[in-house]
């Protein structure tokens, strides 16, 4: 009885981490979206020196920026939810070796 204890703590386990990955892996992110707004155009609109092809590059260098980091929250995302399938794949692995033992024995 103490084998079958075991497994089930050990099973328990694994899905308490695929469930905690998972979440994690769905967790609220800052994340930029592509557009401009309108209210932070003041500061170009009034400097008489700012081009527009200054103004295009900073344009360009901010969504650059913005690309990094929606890019970087996908990947963390992205290797949360691997852990959690991997997760579930040993936990299966875990059931079936517990099923097939109390089978044989």
């Amino acid at each position: 009885m103490v084998k079958c204890c075991a497994y089930q703590t050990t099973i328990a386990t694994l899905l308490g981490l695929v469930a905690l990955s998972a979440l994690w892996s769905a967790r609220p992110t800052q994340w930029c979206f592509a557009g401009t707004a309108p209210n932070m155009w003041t500061d170009d609109l009034i400097d008489p020196v700012k081009t527009l092809h200054r103004s295009i590059a900073e344009m360009a260098a901010h969504y650059d920026g913005a690309l990094y980091r929606n890019r970087r929250a996908m990947n963390r995302a992205g290797w949360a939810m691997r852990i959690s399938l991997i997760l579930t794949a040993a936990s299966l692995c875990v059931v079936l070796v517990w099923a097939w033992v109390l089978a044989i024995g």
